[in-house]
């Protein structure tokens, strides 16, 4: 996501020029640019220090800016190489170089991408490019083989590194490793030239051909009965003219969030398959011989394999797990195993209840894939007795921030208060983006010593791009290492005040702004300074752990109670609709856990096998049935646009989604095994081994240290009523992940 359109030819050249400043070999043909003659002091965007005025801001100031960073950055590395080959061994003093140039560059990188989507200042096309350099840049500090030997000389001798420090040296000599530095000659050559164009020249193809099929479908709606009964959100995303939602037109496509809102309320059979079949027939010959991807995909498949056994490992799984927490195959496959029978049984359960509803409204088919997330909402209003938006009158923001900060403050510490944006302005020069954009501080339990601060930008509006109401974003503005300060903005597109209400939210928006305080939390609370310490490093199967768990307090049913009040009369909720708010997540649960364990053991499989020896087509006709009970359409053309493990960031780790979870579960059911007057000092432990520690700790140990044991899978059924007992088996029943 980035950046400008009136740039020079000379300067976009050098900033996309795809082997930047060095050759697949490491003989250096060193380019001299043309840098920037932006400073802190013409150029807003590089003020790192302080807070930023928003308010004067450009799109040229943010190309030249993140230009000029990228480009320092990399002159850092060059400088780094330089003192390594001088026989420099002081790791104290190598990374520290790279730590203030990375920190830099980092800054300014967040702050672009946090404007390309809360404004329309940027164009974003040209940012688009300017990130994916960025991207480079970034990796270039483990892509050099003087910096590497360096390092692998000190992790020999090791001496006076503590242990922040030999964290990270592990970590770079892992990521030098993962970029072929180990290499022999011969070796180096075929992954430098052969495998590495290979797989970038198939990316960007099939990149190129899924956004093109995406973009293809467009269905106009005119008839108003056919949208009568959408959310106002929904009419606003769909509608021709989003400042009257209910006067049509309104356009469906395959934008995520339209395409998902769709399914669920479009009351007409025939459209929903006409725009499921849109959906799965992306990527094949039958929707277009000229943007099928299907040779891209092999290819994809293959060259990933030959680069895992070029690099020493078993296939692509073997490598991507060596920076994961569950470390090996067999605990993958464990938890998929322990999960899929208590979830299949619900599944069967839930399939038949569904289908028993819909006849009673009348339909007469069997359900198939496209009808299900009608009738799954049909029903959940039934249970509620009101729709999604009927239940905003009980969730005002205000109340809803009020209860997520008193628990803050209650279990975790930390004191939130918000600042006056005319003594940000007065004080700091600060002027926000928007005028709807709040500034808090976040204060230690003793009430003076400030841990951080943060940007809240809560409304929809439209300059800014749209995902969805329900969901939300968390930029790590700053680290400690900045000044001591953490800096972060949370961004969500939540429904706007109007009338003389305030901001009313349904229950899935409320529990994402608890997942996003989750992020938020472990931003500001962690205590290391060293940004390769942060929780932005933590491994990549334990990303959503923090999120994941924050939203288990929503289905506690004091807190629930203390934040659904009614925002005129002040009234609680009863405690009928507290119970049926708790047992949303239990809805259609085993389908939904199902969906995700067929999704992850395909992904498994896929990366596992060599791609000579078994199809992914009979992979999925031996996966599916184990899995899924709704038969599977024969026009859907998975995997082909399971954009996830193709070019996305889950290639071999898409269990992580639900590793994430499982974690989150078993750390969260703390709470639940501690007796009421204890339990701030569970969350506090809490907020000692994940929050305070970023990814200075493994997350096997923080748990183990947490815990007092590995963990274990039946937190999670419990969570989504898929078991009925609440003590989890310890660990002679549990999943044994190994250290990293």
């Amino acid at each position: 996501m980035i950046l400008p359109r009136s740039s020079s030819s000379l300067l976009r050249k050098v900033l996309w020029n795809p082997k930047g400043w060095r050759n697949i070999t490491q003989h250096r043909v060193v380019l001299v640019p043309q840098i920037p003659k932006d400073t802190h002091e013409t150029n807003p965007i590089l003020r790192t220090k302080g807070l930023t005025d928003y308010s004067v801001v450009t799109e040229r100031d943010c190309y030249f800016g993140l230009g000029k960073a990228l480009l320092q950055f990399e002159s850092t590395v060059a400088q780094v190489e330089s003192i390594c080959r001088e026989g420099e061994k002081d790791f104290t003093k190598i990374i520290q170089a790279l730590e203030n140039s990375r920190v830099q560059f980092e800054t300014i990188w967040n702050n672009v991408n946090m404007l390309l989507l809360t404004t329309d200042l940027l164009d974003r096309d040209l940012f688009t490019k300017l990130h994916q350099r960025a991207e480079k840049a970034l990796q270039q500090r483990f892509d050099s083989l003087d910096i590497y030997n360096t390092l692998k000389s000190i992790n020999n001798e090791k001496y006076g590194l503590n242990e922040e420090l030999s964290q990270i040296l592990d970590r770079y000599l892992l990521e030098c490793k993962f970029q072929g530095l180990d290499l022999s000659p011969k070796k180096y050559i075929d992954f430098r030239e052969t495998f590495i164009p290979n797989l970038t020249t198939n990316l960007g193809d099939y990149n190129y051909k899924m956004q093109r099929s995406t973009s293809r479908f467009r269905h106009t709606i005119v008839d108003p009965n056919l949208v009568h009964e959408y959310p106002v959100d929904v009419l606003r995303a769909i509608s021709t003219d989003s400042s009257q939602p209910a006067k049509g037109p309104w356009t469906i496509t395959l934008h995520p969030y339209v395409y998902r809102k769709f399914m669920e309320y479009c009351p007409d059979r025939r459209l929903r398959w006409n725009a499921y079949l849109a959906n799965v027939n992306r990527g094949s010959k039958d929707f277009d011989v000229y943007l099928a991807v299907t040779t891209n995909f092999k290819n994809i498949l293959k060259t990933r394999w030959d680069i895992s056994v070029t690099l020493g490992y078993q296939n692509h799984v073997d490598l991507n797990l060596q920076t994961k927490m569950a470390n090996n195959i067999s605990n993958v496959e464990t938890m998929v195993n322990c999960l899929l029978p208590s979830a299949k049984v619900s599944q069967e359960k839930e399939l038949e209840s569904l289908q028993y509803f819909a006849e009673s409204t009348g339909f007469e088919e069997d359900l198939a894939t496209y009808d299900v997330e009608f009738f799954k909402r049909k029903q959940r209003k039934s249970v509620l007795g009101m729709t999604d938006d009927d239940i905003r009158d009980y969730f005002p923001l205000p109340q809803v921030l009020k209860t997520i900060f008193n628990l803050c403050e209650t279990m975790y510490g930390v004191r939130i208060e918000l600042v006056d944006n005319n003594e940000l302005i007065n004080k700091r020069g600060f002027n926000p983006w928007n005028k709807d954009v709040q500034f808090y501080r976040v204060f230690d339990s003793d009430g003076t010593s400030v841990l951080g601060e943060f940007y809240f930008d809560p409304y929809i509006r439209d300059d800014k791009i749209y995902t969805g109401s329900d969901k939300g974003f968390y930029f790590p503005l700053k680290n400690k290492s900045n000044d001591g300060c953490s800096l972060g903005s949370m961004v969500m597109s939540l429904p706007i005040p109007a009338y003389g209400k305030p901001s009313l939210l349904n229950f899935f928006e409320v529990e994402e702004v608890f997942r996003t305080t989750g992020k938020l939390l472990a931003h500001i609370l962690n205590k290391h300074k060293l940004s390769d310490l942060s929780s932005q490093y933590v491994e990549e199967d334990c990303y959503d752990v923090i999120s994941e768990y924050m939203t288990h307090w929503l289905y506690k049913p004091e807190v629930l109670k203390s934040l659904c009040q009614h925002w005129s009369s002040r009234d609680k909720a009863d405690e009928k609709l507290i119970n049926c708010l708790i047992n949303t997540r239990k809805h259609m649960a085993g389908l939904e856990l199902c969906e995700e364990l067929f999704k992850s053991s395909f992904d498994i499989t896929l990366y596992k096998e060599d791609p000579m020896q078994e199809s992914y087509m009979d992979i999925l006709d031996r996966l599916y049935p184990e899995y899924l009970l709704i038969p599977r359409e024969k026009e859907d053309n998975f995997p082909l646009y399971f954009e996830d493990i193709i070019t996305r960031k889950h290639p071999g780790s898409y269990y992580g989604k639900t590793w994430s979870k499982m974690i989150a579960a078993d750390a969260f059911h703390a709470v639940y095994e501690t007796n009421s007057e204890e339990i701030p000092d569970v969350t506090m432990r809490f907020r000692e081994f994940f929050l305070s520690n970023g990814n200075f700790l493994p997350y096997a140990e923080k748990f183990r240290r947490y815990r007092g044991r590995d963990p274990s899978h039946e937190a999670l059924l419990f969570s989504l009523g898929l078991k009925e007992s609440q003590a989890p088996k310890f660990k002679s029943k549990s999943i044994e992940v190994m250290e990293t």
